[in-house]
């Protein structure tokens, strides 16, 4: 915008160079900031907020009370291992193998759809 603004005020001063852009500016840029920044408008809009705001500071020791109980829970729970869902995943790729083996030695078709299932099931829950 400011470039914009120096940009018309250097074409302006090349027509005419007695032209003050700031003096000719100002009685617009006063009336497009009162309309945007009108008090009287501001302290409507204030207005209509209010309710929900003295809601807020009214629900606000019960909303500060369940937060802190959520920390506090959250605090007492033993912290999740590193290797926890590695388990499943050697698992289900003991599985996956064993069963692509199966297949390859023309094992029974039950044992390695069966192994097959058993991974993928382990696969998605961990």
């Amino acid at each position: 915008m400011v470039k914009a603004l120096v940009t018309i005020e250097g074409v302006g001063h090349i027509f005419d160079p007695n032209l003050d852009i700031p003096s000719a500016a100002r009685k617009h840029v006063r009336f497009i900031l009162m309309q945007e920044f009108n008090p009287l408008n501001m302290i409507r809009d204030s207005a209509l907020v209010l309710p929900e705001m003295l809601d807020v500071l009214r629900k606000s020791p019960l909303i500060l009370t369940e937060g802190m109980r959520v920390l506090e829970s959250d605090l007492k729970k033993p912290p999740a291992g590193p290797l926890n869902g590695l388990r499943g995943t050697l698992l289900a790729g003991f599985c996956l193998l064993a069963g692509a083996m199966i297949l390859a030695f023309n094992g029974p078709w039950f044992i390695w759809g069966g192994l097959f299932i058993v991974a993928v099931l382990l696969a998605f829950r961990s």
